[in-house]
């Protein structure tokens, strides 16, 4: 959909009969044909040409000024409810519902797209940009990925770093079994964590996972090392309490 939203509009919603209009009729008679020929009026009905015809799903949204006092704009984020204009209030909870209500996730290639997302894909295009080069979705998507996956590679890694800790701390040693349960259960925990949070097909994640992997891998080595040397001094601790004399 597409959604105008007028800030600080002053004027009277009516016709020049003086009959009442609402948002969407005001939008729909900016819209209209404006009558002649030159190049700039072709090119302001070139406009709103492909306006109604790419988004037949619109609206429009006028928003008084939030307060009279000018000193108070400058701080306006800092104000509560109270101190704004009761039909400020009113218009802008009518636009934030529209929104929520009928504003779909973004999605790109199918994955849903977060606002840290789309910041992403809004940069990789006006670096692209910037540079002169064309901005391609396959390019500044991997960008997105790759910063997205290096995320959830380091959550996953820091999970698994905790969870191998914690083991060590507390539960050492373990019988070989037992170590082998909790070292699967720790990758399979360091997958989910990073499944969670990752983004993009398999062949966008996989590099990343494998980093994880080794990461993990190397915890399991250490718990394995840790296990044995304190095995061995329990089992030591337990034959000289048998044969003290």
């Amino acid at each position: 959909p597409f959604v105008w939203v007028v800030r600080d509009f002053a004027l009277r919603l009516e016709t020049s009969r003086g009959e009442a209009l609402s948002p969407g009729e005001y939008l729909e008679r900016c819209l209209e044909q404006a009558p002649g020929h030159s190049p700039q009026v072709e090119e302001k009905n070139r406009v709103r040409r492909m306006l109604r015809a790419f988004f037949p799903d619109r609206g429009c949204f006028t928003l008084k000024r939030p307060v009279e006092d000018e000193a108070q704009m400058q701080g306006l984020c800092g104000l509560p409810d109270e101190a704004l204009r009761p039909d400020f209030l009113v218009q802008a909870m009518g636009l934030r519902g529209r929104v929520f209500t009928g504003a779909s996730p973004k999605r790109v290639r199918g994955a849903p797209a977060d606002g840290a997302m789309l910041l992403g894909l809004a940069s990789a295009y006006a670096g692209a940009m910037n540079r002169g080069a064309v901005p391609t979705i396959g390019d500044a998507w991997q960008s997105v990925c790759d910063a997205r996956n290096a995320q959830a590679a380091y959550a996953a890694v820091d999970f698994a770093g905790s969870s191998a800790q914690e083991l060590e701390d507390t539960r050492l040693p373990l019988g070989d079994a037992d170590l082998e349960h909790c070292a699967t259960m720790l990758a399979e925990e360091a997958r989910a964590c990073f499944d969670e949070a990752g983004i993009g097909s398999p062949p966008e994640r996989e590099p990343l996972w494998g980093e994880v992997e080794a990461r993990v891998a190397s915890m399991v080595a250490r718990l394995r090392r840790v296990n044995e040397e304190r095995g061995r001094e329990a089992c030591g601790a337990l034959l000289r309490e048998l044969y003290a004399p």
